[in-house]
């Protein structure tokens, strides 16, 4: 392996340093590091400064929901619980 190789295969964006993208674990650093990514990626790596105050592991919280009420999110897959059908 190359001093500059991801060490899990090749690099998908090969024209961006292994370092550009900061930790293996965690990332970049700051929001000033986005700015080393590639262009089609930095808009995800802001939101992480910005909107999540810089968290690489954000908390969340789940709530189930009844699919039947938002079809969006059962109509790709056609898979809907008998309990949600609405």
């Amino acid at each position: 392996m190359t001093g500059d190789e991801a060490p899990n295969g090749p690099a998908l964006y090969g024209d961006s340093a292994t370092s550009d993208w900061g930790e293996r674990y965690g990332g970049v650093e700051s929001r000033a590091d986005c700015f080393k990514l590639p262009g089609n990626v930095q808009q995800g790596c802001l939101y992480r400064f910005d909107s999540l105050e810089g968290s690489d592991n954000p908390g969340v919280s789940y709530k189930r929901v009844k699919c039947g009420y938002y079809p969006e999110l059962w109509e790709k897959s056609n898979c809907l619980l008998a309990r949600d059908v609405v």
